[in-house]
């Protein structure tokens, strides 16, 4: 019985998590920017305290996750400091390079691409040739 009871209880927190993240999503999806990165954060701490999370998860990936919002929202800055949070927390540098393209990407949009290709030339070291791959596709309007 007290195994059953434990059992439940594993059940009802991995549907809490699955939840909320499916709430940040939709939030998104529903153009609730800020919505979406408050849910995104909340997630996140839920899973960076989960004790029994698989070994190959890192939670700090929802830093990166958030960029897409926090550039509808008008605030690259603070997109650039959730990449930041990302490396320093070990996150995978592909995905964090194409993040990187996405940043630039804004800049660009909002007409400076000199503070776009400045931006990428600080993270060059990640991915040379990806990044100068990015560098010469904006340069050229790609």
């Amino acid at each position: 019985m007290m195994a059953r009871g434990f059992l439940i209880t594993i059940i009802l927190t991995s549907c809490a998590h699955e939840s909320l993240l499916n709430k940040a999503e939709l939030a998104f999806e529903e153009n609730n920017y800020a919505e979406a990165v408050l849910l995104y954060d909340k997630h996140r701490e839920e899973r960076q305290n989960t004790k029994d999370r698989p070994s190959w998860e890192n939670p700090s990936f929802y830093h990166l996750v958030v960029v897409e919002s926090l550039l509808k929202l008008n605030k690259p800055e603070e997109a650039e400091a959730r990449i930041l949070l990302g490396i320093k927390e070990g996150v995978d540098n592909a995905l964090i390079v194409d993040k990187l393209r996405l940043i630039a990407e804004w800049y660009v949009k909002n007409k400076d691409l000199t503070t776009a290709i400045d931006f990428l030339d600080k993270y060059h070291h990640l991915d040379e040739e990806y990044i100068d791959g990015i560098i010469d596709g904006l340069s050229k309007g790609e």
